[in-house]
């Protein structure tokens, strides 16, 4: 089905969700003061009253203090509330285009709301800079935060770590494990495709889905697809990799392991046009000499720097090669030829990972669960449909 347009948010949540996503990316600090109402009627092009019940509505969830005549303030946590949810995300406290692009930075204000109106208030807590270590010394540090703020629940999305076999993702589970911490994983478990942990994940069904993505291409006349990621082994993508071959096999398309192509995720995020040599040069060649006809990205950040790199050296989409992604993520929109891709629900994710961590935390002797949320195709002009 062609695409409907997407839904305008109301201006009070479009502001909401900003400020949240601000402070949830270490734009503005706990203690610090925010903008004043003016200022964000100013840039929001809003009224002061719809500014305003944007602000009370940060201010009843936590997130906000108003001090009179000094202006409003992002919350300092303290060690007094038990009502709590924390959340840990790999990009948090980093400036980077996973966190504008990640289907998870959009979940954040979600995840704030639902979790209010079930009586907890999600701790958007001070990040560390990205120049104090590692992704892994960063979460754990996150982690440490969270236990020590002594947070009822959770919300762990596991850090793409498959050199260290995700020990790192163990050992911050395990952490909250011991403080008497409920625990959900967001999108994919802390091990492996092979193993299954005994924590909660609520994800989609990223076999399935992926299976769909490429069916469609196949159904299009598309016979030579290719699968680019810069991330293997962590679950969410080993799925996305099996149903895209479940795609092809059913197809009685070609299935050779060259299809599946890795690149390396920091060359490929600092791609140079004027470089002699780029992280994407097979990939180029191969839609060059036309062994390529369609790619399918393993998100749609992946596709996102696909299509940008490939629109500076004259390469057509979708007239030379159709280009597809994974997640719908908010800047999508923004993108020089729209692209098609899978749709995660976001607010669908939100309730499930609150009512999943609500059940955790009350019953916590009970068996782990996989909690999937249904995906839908979106079909844009990146695939030339």
């Amino acid at each position: 089905m062609p695409q409907k347009a997407k839904s305008i948010k109301i201006k009070h949540q479009e502001i909401y969700d900003y400020i949240c996503s601000a402070i949830m990316e270490g734009k503005y600090l706990p203690g610090e003061k925010i903008p004043t109402e003016k200022e964000i009627a100013a840039e929001f092009n809003a009224s002061r009253p719809t500014v305003g019940r944007a602000m009370r509505d940060l201010e009843q969830h936590g997130m906000l203090v108003r001090r009179q005549g000094s202006g409003t303030f992002v919350h300092k946590a303290t060690h007094s509330r038990t009502k709590t949810f924390g959340i840990l995300i790999p990009w948090q406290g980093q400036d980077s285009l996973d966190s504008k692009t990640s289907i998870f930075g959009a979940m954040v204000p979600a995840l704030s709301r639902i979790s209010s109106r079930s009586g907890y208030t999600l701790l958007l807590n001070e990040s560390p800079r990205e120049d104090s270590g590692d992704t892994a010394e960063r979460a754990m540090t996150i982690c440490r935060q969270l236990i020590e703020l002594q947070v009822a629940g959770v919300f762990f999305m596991p850090i793409e770590d498959p050199a260290s076999d995700m020990k790192s993702n163990q050992e911050i589970a395990e952490s909250f494990e011991r403080a008497g911490v409920g625990v959900v994983l967001l999108d994919r478990d802390i091990y492996e495709w092979s193993r299954r942990s005994k924590y909660d994940v609520v994800a989609i069904d990223n076999e399935y889905a992926s299976y769909i993505l490429t069916r469609h291409l196949l159904r299009l006349g598309c016979r030579r697809i290719d699968f680019l990621t810069s991330v293997t082994g962590i679950t969410s993508v080993t799925g996305r990799i099996e149903g895209f071959w479940r795609a092809l096999r059913a197809a009685g398309a070609a299935c050779d392991a060259s299809r599946v192509v890795k690149v390396d995720p920091a060359k490929f995020t600092n791609l140079d046009v004027n470089d002699n040599r780029t992280e994407l040069d097979p990939v180029v060649e191969r839609i060059r000499s036309r062994q390529v006809e369609a790619i399918v990205c393993a998100n749609d950040m992946t596709a996102i720097r696909l299509i940008q790199y490939l629109a500076t050296i004259g390469i057509s989409i979708p007239h030379d090669v159709k280009i597809v992604g994974f997640d719908d993520s908010p800047v999508d929109e923004f993108l020089p030829v729209p692209l098609t891709t899978i749709r995660q629900n976001v607010q669908a994710l939100a309730y499930e990972a609150v009512r999943t961590l609500k059940d955790r935390i009350e019953k916590p002797d009970s068996p782990a669960r996989d909690v999937m949320v249904a995906t839908q195709l979106i079909i844009r002009k990146s695939c030339g449909s």
